[in-house]
């Protein structure tokens, strides 16, 4: 088959393997760290230490954005029934990223103020490559549907996200705009953790969920609402820390507890519709139900005259939960089904009379999977708790459990490449 003419997910196969292989590095790198260093963090009740950041960022830069990157690629692709932009663009964009978190990572362990400048503007570079190829796939093919309204809205977070987290740089390593850091920090966590995460597992969710429970119930119109209120919840609530206005707290706040509502009213419908129940889908399913309601009551206390949930390491509590555990138990369990897809097609793309060899769903052991899942969400709760009461020794026992169900897991999910 000639390459040009072969389908997408094929022609930039090589592209997204790439970021899911940097990504799964990334995630074991960032579990090691945790298991020497996590203790530090619950005695200090926060990441905001070098070692922190490191792990920090080697999570969120290193494994998340890097993952959602390489499947953003393929799920617009399939979304759009269109070609990437841009595949050579994207592999210069996967040289700068990767070059620029080898110089982030290790800058943010030692200090380094020159290699934390290097490494983020490289990084900052390959995010504009990244919206940009996105940005122009979406805009050739015009095509204006929840997906791309939500991917639209994702893509600019990211931007400020950057945009923020430059701001801190110049901030914290010139001393100019010093007095702005606590504001450019609160922004740059709220449209990183909330706008561009969140966001984007709440948008994919809206098109994975149903499709992997093979699920009669569709994103309707109620979708555009749950997309629209999260992100101006988000936007809110960094006005709210510009303009100190209690009044946008609330309405942000008020904003994300009826978008919640609505996506755990959506995910549970989904759920009840649901024609294949089993596997690790439907753990991706109950946390997001789970992390949803969490969020909403960190929230109500919050927005409370006295701010109950910023008291002690609660808030440091919520971000372990939501990094560790929602926004990596959705990418690990949604890999377990897009990877081997994935290379099923790419595999035999050119002898389709072996497809009937090789069945999908034989092709990993998803119902034991979803165990192992269940494990790592279950230690991740353990970190989670130990950080938030500042106990040091449950942060151990935790990562350390979380660490091998999550090398278990990848172990299961290797198996797919022995066809």
């Amino acid at each position: 088959m000639n390459f040009r003419s072969a389908p997408p997910n094929v022609r930039i196969f090589s592209l997204s393997f790439s970021f899911f292989a940097a990504a799964g590095l990334m995630f074991l790198t960032a579990m090691i760290l945790g298991v020497r260093y996590l203790p530090d963090v619950a005695a200090a009740h926060g990441f905001r230490s070098p070692v922190g950041w490191t792990i920090a960022h080697t999570m969120i830069l290193g494994f998340m954005t890097m993952l959602a990157m390489g499947a953003s690629f393929q799920l617009v692709q399939v979304i759009l029934q269109t070609h990437l932009f841009s595949r050579l663009l994207g592999i210069a964009q996967f040289a700068v990223y990767t070059s620029g978190l080898l110089i982030l990572l290790p800058s943010f362990f030692h200090g380094s103020v020159a290699g934390i400048g290097i490494g983020g503007s490289l990084v900052s570079v390959a995010v504009v490559l990244y919206v940009f190829n996105l940005t122009a796939t979406m805009i050739r093919k015009r095509k204006w549907n929840v997906f791309v309204f939500g991917l639209a809205l994702n893509l600019l977070a990211l931007l400020f996200t950057v945009g923020f987290g430059i701001g801190m740089g110049v901030a914290g390593g010139s001393g100019w705009g010093v007095h702005l850091y606590e504001r450019l920090f609160v922004s740059h966590l709220w449209f990183g953790l909330g706008g561009w995460m969140s966001g984007l597992i709440v948008t994919f969710s809206f098109k994975l969920l149903p499709m992997f429970f093979i699920s009669l119930k569709k994103p309707d119109a109620e979708a555009w609402y749950i997309i629209a209120l999260f992100q101006a919840g988000i936007w809110l609530q960094v006005g709210s820390v510009w303009l100190e206005s209690g009044m946008m707290q609330f309405f942000s706040a008020l904003c994300l507890i009826v978008s919640i509502v609505l996506f755990v009213r959506f995910v549970v419908a989904v759920r009840k519709s649901a024609r294949q129940p089993g596997g690790t889908i439907p753990v991706v399913a109950h946390m997001n139900v789970a992390i949803a309601v969490i969020f909403a009551v960190w929230l109500v206390l919050d927005s409370g005259p006295i701010h109950w949930a910023r008291a002690g390491g609660w808030t440091e509590a919520l971000v372990v939960l939501l990094v560790a555990g929602w926004f990596t138990l959705s990418i690990l369990g949604y890999m377990a089904r897009i990877v081997p897809f994935l290379w099923w097609a790419y595999r035999f793309h050119t002898v389709w009379q072996k497809k009937s060899k090789v069945l999908l769903k034989d092709m990993v052991r998803e119902r034991r999977m979803g165990i192992e899942l269940w494990v790592y969400l279950s230690a991740v709760g353990i970190v989670a708790i130990s950080v938030g009461w500042g106990w040091p020794p449950g942060a151990v026992i935790g990562q350390v459990a979380a660490l091998l169900a999550a090398v278990v897991y990848l172990l299961e999910l290797f198996r797919v490449f022995r066809y």
